[in-house]
């Protein structure tokens, strides 16, 4: 078979959710604290809630939306500082796992060519005034980036999509 040809990405009703909750958290839509009903997005998407209620667990996992006991889920409050801390542990942890890819003999032409790519993909969405053109794309680089170079250490358990907050 030609290794040339790409691979078609299907996207599933799961991922369609995640995406578009994901996008309507990211642009505000959806507010910290505010109750999120599975059962009235299936009804808003036209879907089960089977693939509503999977969404929210993937969206759980990346830290987005919260499980709270008698409540249900709700999108996932950030303080200033709970964002200050984040950034300096994601810091840390980068710092730590470049330097370790670095000393192992794990940088390579086409992982640098890689973390290029996906720097320059988060850049090209950015705007005149500072914010983003698409929440989303950016999002998913920034984590695509990340996660390379934590692979590239060997550290699975530092890749955001492993981290729990």
């Amino acid at each position: 078979m030609n290794d040339k040809i790409p691979k078609i990405q299907t996207s599933t009703l799961t991922q369609q959710v995640v995406d578009f909750l994901k996008q309507r958290i990211l642009d505000g839509e959806l507010q910290s604290g505010q109750r999120v009903w599975a059962a009235e997005l299936a009804e808003e998407f036209g879907v089960s809630i089977a693939p509503v209620k999977e969404a929210l667990l993937i969206l759980q996992g990346e830290g987005l939306i919260k499980n709270v006991p008698r409540r249900g889920s709700v999108v996932r409050q950030f303080s200033p500082r709970d964002v200050e801390e984040l950034i300096y542990i994601r810091h840390l942890i980068e710092a730590d796992a470049a330097a370790c890819a670095i000393k192992q003999g794990h940088i390579t032409p086409e992982l640098l060519a890689s973390l290029t790519s996906h720097n320059e993909a988060i850049g090209s969405y950015r705007t005149e005034e500072g914010g983003f053109s698409d929440r989303i794309v950016p999002y998913e680089h920034d984590r695509q980036f990340h996660d390379i170079i934590v692979a590239a250490c060997g550290k699975p358990e530092y890749m955001l999509g492993n981290l729990n907050p």
